[in-house]
């Protein structure tokens, strides 16, 4: 199901949201505002109420995500799978990512490079092809870099 319209009057501002539901995965993509679009792809939630192993995806940019289930893994390129903290933020990928997640919701935030840097403080290459805990590092020294 796919919803290309919503109006936030307070705010005036116009998103786009997209619902897919389908093997027991259910999955909500919210566009940016206008204003925030230099800075992030979108925000998505991911509920998943079966194992769906490891799922390949593509590179990607940088995120922030926070997550809570009974798997929640993931492996840049060919490295082992390593179990993901609750809170995580990853740079831009090289590689491809491969995620293992199973019975939880997950939330995050897509950060283009511009976002990274605004809203992390470093440069989204800082943290190229790498998870970090956000909670027990910080933004100010993740990875302890």
């Amino acid at each position: 199901m796919v919803r290309s319209h919503i109006r936030v009057a307070r705010h005036t501002v116009s998103v786009k949201i997209i619902r897919v539901e389908t093997g027991g995965i259910r999955l909500r993509i919210v566009t940016p505002p206008r204003d925030l679009a230099p800075f992030i792809t979108a925000y998505y939630h991911r509920s998943h109420v079966r194992h769906h192993g490891r799922r390949l995806a593509s590179t990607r940019m940088g995120q922030s995500a926070r997550g809570c289930g009974k798997v929640y893994e993931a492996a840049i390129g060919e490295a082992a799978m390593q179990q993901l903290p609750t809170a995580v933020i990853s740079g831009p990928t090289s590689r491809v990512t491969r995620l293992g997640i199973a019975d939880g919701e997950f939330w995050g935030v897509g950060l283009l490079p511009l976002g990274f840097a605004r809203f992390v403080g470093v440069p989204a290459s800082m943290h190229a092809d790498r998870f970090c805990d956000a909670a027990r590092n910080g933004p100010s020294n993740l990875c302890g870099r």
